[in-house]
């Protein structure tokens, strides 16, 4: 659908009328012929036309340098529209107020553009994005955020043009504004703009929340900014409001649809651990159970009567070596499932580590005696107290010190070594077995 042109305005319209009044009254003059009328001044006559003309000249001028100057706002604001658009269909938030502000340079015709946002839920307006600024003054503006109350102590209704706010260097409340970046401008005349001045325009969205700003510096032309030109300003700030809005929008579906595919591969990789500690567990658990009804089974076939003193009491001690394995594989498992539980809470309180090596050593005691491997405890400090949860605590020396006795040869030796510092307390196992790979430790 075509839209409508829009019609001439009323200065046009009054330069179009005292033109063309002009020129009747210079038509009006040249035919008539009362030069030779008794009592007419030729002269005034002569200088009335002339003066006409020159009227009529001027008009002239000003008419078509009021289409040039209205061809010129058409054009910019189909740039400042061309611009939106392009903006509004990018996504990612730092190229959006990139863009924002190098349009307001190009289009709107300053040489120095500042943007600040404000993060959602924080209380400061951060900078965002920046064009002609140097390095090192860009840096000494990002290190002084601006706090959300002593910014809208600024927007004082004697500042107001329009919806921005602008404050001239002549003003005493130029010199209560924070110290920031005051650019060289040179030499300046009275009307002209100066590097104390400032012009503000909050971003507001929706809500009415201040989103953040434009500090624009340096017009090109020179001159104070007209109420045409901080309206411009206005309509770009409002549409780039919504471009931001869309933007930040855009990043948050982006990182909770990131968080969502993490958490999928957390499950996935638990899933694939839970299938591995199935299949271990159901092979840890098979060999003391497979033991155990071999013993059985031989008792059972040989008759208790039929075996030696000495041989009963090895089943006996075989079989609750294995007995024992099996507890601590259960005990394992309802550990890891308490631990899994989303209430559970580790009971901190003080503990011996010594007398918890001590506990191992003499619950591993007939296991070891049957390996024929030396089972000893080292305490190498005299304090080797800790805050921990006991029965985790245990657990865990129990655990380290059955996988060295089950990887010692016949014979060796298992140390449970307590040391460490009057800070950090460690325990080390040492064993005679063949060690972790060392490309397993990467």
């Amino acid at each position: 659908m075509r839209r409508a042109k829009k019609g001439p305005t009323e200065a046009e319209l009054k330069l179009r009328s005292d033109l063309e009044r002009a020129r009747r009254e210079l038509d009006k003059r040249k035919k008539e012929d009362v030069t030779s009328a008794p009592g007419v001044d030729v002269a005034a006559l002569q200088g009335r036309v002339a003066e006409l003309e020159r009227i009529k000249e001027r008009l002239s001028k000003l008419y078509f340098t009021q289409l040039d100057e209205n061809r010129r706002r058409a054009e910019r604001m189909r740039r400042i529209l061309r611009a939106l658009t392009e903006i509004s269909a990018d996504r990612d938030l730092d190229a959006v107020v990139a863009r924002v502000a190098a349009t307001i340079q190009s289009i709107l015709g300053f040489r120095l553009v500042l943007v600040r946002l404000r993060a959602p839920g924080a209380e400061r307006l951060e900078v965002a994005a920046s064009v002609g600024l140097a390095r090192a003054a860009l840096e000494t503006l990002e290190a002084h955020p601006i706090e959300l109350d002593d910014f809208r102590s600024w927007l004082r209704p004697q500042f107001e043009v329009s919806h921005s706010y602008f404050i001239g260097h002549k003003d005493p409340f130029s010199k209560l504004l924070p110290p920031g970046y005051v650019p060289d401008l040179g030499r300046r005349e009275p009307w002209e703009w100066h590097a104390e001045d400032v012009l503000l325009v909050p971003l507001i969205d929706g809500r009415g929340d201040v989103i953040g700003c434009f500090s624009v510096d340096d017009p090109a032309d020179r001159l104070v900014p007209s109420r045409e030109v901080i309206e411009l300003l206005e309509v770009f700030a409002t549409h780039a409001v919504v471009a931001i809005e869309n933007a930040r929008l855009d990043r948050q579906i982006l990182d909770r649809t990131r968080t969502l595919e993490q958490a999928d591969a957390r499950m996935a990789e638990m899933e694939e651990l839970k299938g591995r500690f199935v299949s271990t567990i159901s092979q840890e658990l098979r060999t003391p159970l497979t033991a155990i009804r071999g013993y059985t089974d031989l008792l059972l076939a040989a008759g208790v009567g039929a075996e030696s003193s000495e041989r009963m009491e090895m089943f006996q001690h075989l079989l609750e070596e294995e007995v024992q394995r099996l507890t601590r594989l259960i005990e394992s498992v309802v550990d890891l499932d308490r631990f899994d539980a989303a209430n559970h809470r580790a009971l901190r309180e003080s503990v011996d580590l010594a007398d918890l090596a001590r506990d191992a050593a003499s619950a591993l005691a007939v296991p070891a005696a049957e390996r024929k491997v030396e089972l000893k405890v080292a305490r190498e400090l005299d304090d080797t107290r800790l805050e921990a949860d006991p029965d985790q605590v245990r657990q865990l020396v129990l655990h380290l010190a059955s996988h060295a006795l089950k990887r010692s040869p016949v014979g060796g030796q298992v140390t449970l070594r307590i040391g460490g510092t009057a800070d950090v307390l460690k325990l080390e196992v040492e064993d005679g077995g063949d060690g972790i790979p060392e490309e397993s430790l990467g």
